[in-house]
């Protein structure tokens, strides 16, 4: 009977045993695999973030001057607000696209828990973008991509900034390289004119995408990408109207598990904070 015994459990444990090094080791795989894909391409991510950034800190500031105002995008050379502004949008995002393609045969439910928080900003980074679910509640149209983007023609437009293994340059794009200049109409129409006070939401999209920039780079950046509560706060104060879309990305936040996050808290606080004041004021 023990001869009998230690037969059987030593069948078991080495069976289990070997089920458990591979698993192990199929982790150990995965992780390495996900933290190469995000250290690969990391610190282009974050230069095209916080180039993009201060991009929406002068807009925020300039936007009434109309520099990004034209109907004409038959000759960008003559408005390289507009131009560079898109530019800055898309070519962020082809990095984001870009991180994403090269994890789409990679098991992130396994990654370290700073790591998925990483691939959970790149994915609402595109959803507020493209869902309408940013504009619930505020009378949309979501069969006309006005003030969103269709998800498929954005991952378009974002691919199209590839060259090689790098995104294409500003001279590049003025150039109309790959076609990119007409793929990326959409994104020029979106910004032209945008200003606070028309009755669309497009603006609000776009702030919206500023906040998450802001909590993107504050968790991830560098120190010298770092945006404190107090600047956070002028920003949000400089708006004469609250952003419609706060609710909505708060809850989007909380359904894609970020909202606890220190730096995601941190904004929404800022946001809460300023724009009561706001709302009580113009009644």
């Amino acid at each position: 009977m023990t001869v009998l015994l230690s037969f059987l459990l030593k069948t078991w444990f080495e069976r289990n045993f070997v089920v458990f090094k591979l698993e192990a080791e199929h982790r150990y795989d995965q992780k390495k695999k996900i933290k190469e894909v995000i250290a690969k391409n990391k610190t282009s991510l974050l230069d095209a973030a916080e180039s993009l950034n201060h991009r929406f800190w002068n807009f925020s500031v300039n936007y009434e001057k109309g520099w990004h105002t034209t109907k004409d995008f038959s000759d960008l050379s003559r408005h390289y607000y507009l131009a560079s502004f898109a530019y800055r949008i898309l070519s962020f995002f082809a990095w984001v696209r870009r991180i994403e393609t090269q994890m789409v045969f990679l098991d992130a439910t396994v990654a370290s828990s700073a790591d998925i928080n990483f691939i959970k900003f790149l994915r609402i980074l595109n959803q507020v973008m493209c869902d309408t679910i940013l504009f619930n509640g505020l009378n949309y149209n979501d069969f006309y991509a006005t003030d969103h983007f269709f998800k498929n023609d954005f991952n378009h437009m974002c691919e199209c900034f590839w060259k090689d293994e790098s995104v294409l340059s500003y001279a590049d794009f003025k150039n109309n390289l790959g076609e990119c200049l007409v793929q990326a109409k959409p994104m020029l129409a979106m910004l032209s004119g945008v200003e606070q006070r028309e009755d669309r939401l497009r603006w609000d999209r776009l702030q919206a995408l500023h906040y998450l920039l802001l909590m993107f780079l504050n968790a991830y950046g560098y120190d010298f990408q770092y945006t404190s509560s107090k600047k956070i706060k002028t920003l949000i104060s400089r708006s004469p109207r609250p952003n419609k879309t706060v609710s909505n990305l708060r809850d989007m936040l909380g359904e894609i598990s970020l909202a606890r996050h220190k730096e995601v808290k941190k904004i929404l606080k800022a946001l809460c904070h300023v724009m009561q004041p706001i709302r009580h004021t113009r009644g």
